[in-house]
């Protein structure tokens, strides 16, 4: 298995794991293919073969290090946090003792503000 997938690697090196699948499988079509095994022969084969993957790069979600515009400069806006936002609810954890304590003092000042 692993050589037929080498040579259909080979002649093809941006091929999907499926159509080498597909190709394997109408070259010997009785063939009793195993899905993980086949997918360890698949990628060591383009590994050994020198073929990189197409990789991405996923950045944080809804963390931003720069300064954003935002509406009321809270530091909460369209789905993002400020690095500068993070920081001062872990300074106001830290002085309140705990996180529960901490929660307890927003909703304090939610009810004095007349918001909670």
């Amino acid at each position: 298995m692993s050589e037929a997938i080498r040579n259909a690697l080979t002649a093809n090196p941006k091929a999907t794991i499926q159509e080498v699948n597909d190709s394997i499988l109408a070259k010997y079509p009785s063939a009793m293919i195993n899905k993980g095994s086949f997918s360890v022969a698949f990628y060591t084969g383009r590994q050994k073969l020198g073929i990189k993957s197409k990789r991405r790069v996923k950045g944080k979600i809804g963390i931003t290090t720069k300064k954003t515009a935002l509406a009321g400069g809270n530091g909460v806006g369209n789905g993002k946090i400020e690095i500068g936002a993070i920081k001062a609810a872990i300074e106001l954890i830290k002085q309140a003792g705990s996180e529960t304590a901490a929660v307890e003092l927003i909703k304090a000042l939610g009810d004095i503000r007349g918001n909670g």
